[in-house]
């Protein structure tokens, strides 16, 4: 199973993810670990039981080697320690292999960090893939909606299949002068996103992840929301639409099940 990390291609420092046991049976961290909330009162035998805490960012031990199964000079050595580790920001990490189609990480190679040696010459590394999140990533989907209504419905369907929500990008294009703008789920009922008293023919983008408004006509967004942001359930959502506009949509999807 060949990587690419950071966006350069394995082929270029001879990487490849494997084991040096020669056993088909192996086992990978899936999923970040979940905790059961639970409280106990007086004599009752049954516990109160509240949910589950949410995931903690996951994180897979992982082993590379040379893929040649050639030994690495000093000088090789030096140079693929400074592609994979010591990383201020964290990368994408992609799995090239049938089994892993489009399976992505954003992550740090960390850890305990460990040179590997046979003979005395140096194979491979064993480290940590540190993820931001407890999920690994897929393609990232782009929707395109043209809103030439006051009202307008249309479907978004989410191929995440996390049980959580996702939090997408959004652009939005104000037309024929449109100073108003709003975006209900009804997956998300309580949570409509208001946005009024808007510069005409601005183009504004929503993170929704991060709650950040951008302006291309430096308008303070922020002050004419009413702080909600719209958020994906995983499948099918319903999307109604108020404004005149272009609406981009764009989405990494979230992926469960992706040890390696």
């Amino acid at each position: 199973m060949n990587f690419i990390y950071d966006n350069i291609a394995s082929h270029t420092v001879g990487l490849v993810i494997g084991l040096l046991d020669p056993s088909p049976i192996s086992n990978k961290n899936t999923y970040g670990s979940v905790e059961v909330l639970f409280d106990r009162a007086g004599n009752n035998s049954l516990p109160f039981y509240y949910g589950t805490t949410k995931p903690e960012s996951l994180i897979i031990p992982a082993e590379v080697y040379n893929k040649h199964g050639l030994y690495y000079e000093q000088y090789e050595i030096e140079a693929i320690e400074k592609w994979l580790f010591n990383k201020h920001s964290p990368r994408i990490l992609s799995l090239l292999s049938p089994g892993k189609s489009n399976i992505s990480y954003e992550c740090w190679l960390a850890g305990s960090t460990r040179i590997i040696n046979a003979d005395t010459r140096v194979i491979g590394w064993s480290f940590d893939i540190i993820c931001t999140s407890a999920y690994a990533l897929g393609d990232e989907v782009e929707v395109i909606y043209e809103c030439p209504n006051q009202e307008n419905t249309f479907k978004y369907f989410n191929l995440s299949n996390i049980n959580d929500y996702c939090r997408p990008e959004l652009k939005i294009e104000l037309l024929d002068n449109t100073t108003f703008f709003r975006i209900d789920n009804q997956q998300d009922p309580n949570n409509p996103m208001i946005l009024s008293n808007l510069l005409p023919n601005d183009i504004i983008t929503v993170d929704c992840k991060n709650e950040i408004f951008y302006s291309e006509k430096n308008d303070n967004i922020l002050n004419k929301s009413n702080f909600n942001f719209l958020r994906l359930v995983d499948g099918c959502n319903n999307l109604s639409i108020s404004g005149k506009t272009k609406v981009t949509i764009k989405n990494r999807i979230l992926k469960t099940g992706a040890g390696f």
